[in-house]
């Protein structure tokens, strides 16, 4: 920040989902000489408790600011969206560096405030949904195969962009019946599908019905199954003739706060038996079998966690920093565990694969001669599918500073030098050597 040296800083949250012209928010931010500017919105006032909330005078100033006021005072909510003059920001940042988990509505607007900084509130009245809640995730997806959407993702001047696999198309068999739906590439449909969103790589299979649902890439809803009012996460497995959803609503007995929609949620990777009937506000977790259902169902408000990967606290390391020269010109620019495999693979990639079939969610690659490709390679870990919220892919480089040049040494001084990482990471270590000689 300090070498680029901005005028403003724009600091946006990743779960929301809306559009904005952000050239227009910083010309009010201008116009009105702030240093501080809060995109904000009118909320429901049931739910204001939820967001931090802003008082503003008639010129739009903010006055007051509470940060998810147990009563709110008002129901104009901050966006998470601020435009800050970096003069200000940097101030706040260098005063509150000793601040115990900083935060920038907790800590960083009321710092602002007890400064006298000029705080404006730039009111938006378009779509804006925040997805922190399995409801609002829930209820953004159904919003968006309406008919007519509130919300138009293919709008051709203001275009939404993602990173899309190369992967086939859909198919639809000659009897499956899909009503307003959004359908991703690779899916096959043999079963009946309402009014829901189907990632890529699902397959419904013949008899399944599925309503009112969210079903993530490479999950498959086994024959004759029904998934009602659900959401699914990747690569699940639901057993024929398994029903989710039936039932009337209960309190969730696990917590209350999470799980307080009449919705049943399945976590990535996890496996429901044949013929169970799961009730409505529950939570599945892992590789569940028939006699963890007594009398074969799970009733609603209820939960089961289990599966391997939960247990074990285990981290991945894969040494692929090694500087060989013995493949002369195809190695002098390029880490071996770049090397390309069968023409579409590299050598890293069956260490990664092997890491994420073996349920080990957390991976640390050690990279250090010739990394560049390596590095741009693994830039995107979705590849191997390793879930952010269990661990994730770390990718780690020797540190270079002008008091300390210490490249890796050997295998174990490369952990060594990440010694701090793997302290707060599970104890159990699995290791892939891609190359042997860190020298």
């Amino acid at each position: 920040m300090e070498s680029y040296n901005p005028e403003y800083v724009l600091i946006l949250s990743g779960d929301h989902i809306y559009k904005m012209d952000y050239e227009v928010m910083l010309d009010y931010h201008k116009a009105n000489n702030a240093d501080v500017t809060i995109a904000a919105m009118p909320v429901p006032i049931e739910e204001a408790s939820r967001f931090g909330i802003l008082i503003t005078d008639d010129n739009n100033k903010i006055t007051e600011f509470e940060e998810k006021p147990e009563h709110p005072r008002s129901n104009l909510a901050s966006m998470g969206i601020y435009i800050f003059s970096w003069k200000a920001l940097k101030e706040a940042l260098i005063k509150l560096s000793e601040e115990p988990g900083c935060d920038f509505g907790k800590h960083v607007i009321p710092y602002c405030f007890e400064q006298g900084k000029r705080i404006f509130a730039y009111e938006y009245n378009g779509y804006w949904k925040d997805v922190g809640t399995l409801g609002s995730y829930w209820e953004a997806n159904m919003e968006l195969i309406d008919l007519i959407p509130e919300f138009n993702l293919y709008e051709e001047y203001w275009k939404i962009y993602t990173k899309s696999d190369r992967i086939p198309p859909q198919y639809i068999s000659a009897d499956a019946k899909i009503t307003k739906c959004i359908i991703g590439e690779g899916s096959e449909i043999y079963g009946e599908v309402t009014n829901s969103v189907i990632g890529s790589g699902v397959t419904i299979e013949k008899g399944a019905v599925v309503k009112d649902s969210i079903i993530m890439q490479d999950s498959v809803i086994g024959e004759g199954a029904v998934v009602e009012k659900a959401i699914v996460a990747e690569d699940v497995k639901v057993g024929a003739g398994a029903h989710l959803g039936v039932g009337e609503y209960a309190p969730s007995k696990y917590d209350q706060k999470v799980y307080q929609f009449d919705l049943v949620t399945i976590g990535e990777h996890s496996v429901i038996p044949e013929n169970v009937k799961i009730g409505k506000n529950t939570a599945i977790s892992g590789v569940t079998t028939a006699e963890d259902y007594p009398d074969g169902a799970l009733e609603s408000g209820g939960k089961h966690c289990k599966g391997r990967w939960n247990r074990m606290r285990a981290i991945g390391i894969i040494l692929a920093g090694g500087n060989s020269k013995r493949m002369r010109e195809l190695s002098n620019k390029r880490a071996i565990a770049a090397m390309p495999i069968a023409g579409s693979f590299r050598s890293v990639d069956f260490a990664l694969s092997n890491m994420s079939n073996s349920h080990i969610q957390s991976v640390a690659v050690l990279t250090q001669y010739n990394s560049r490709s390596l590095n741009a390679h693994l830039s995107s870990s979705k590849w191997w599918d390793f879930g952010r919220k269990q661990g994730g892919m770390y990718v780690f480089t020797p540190t270079i500073t002008a008091e300390h040049s210490d490249w890796y040494r050997g295998t174990a001084d490369a952990l060594y030098q990440n010694l701090d990482f793997f302290k707060e990471k599970p104890r159990t270590i699995c290791s892939d050597r891609c190359r042997r000689r860190y020298l």
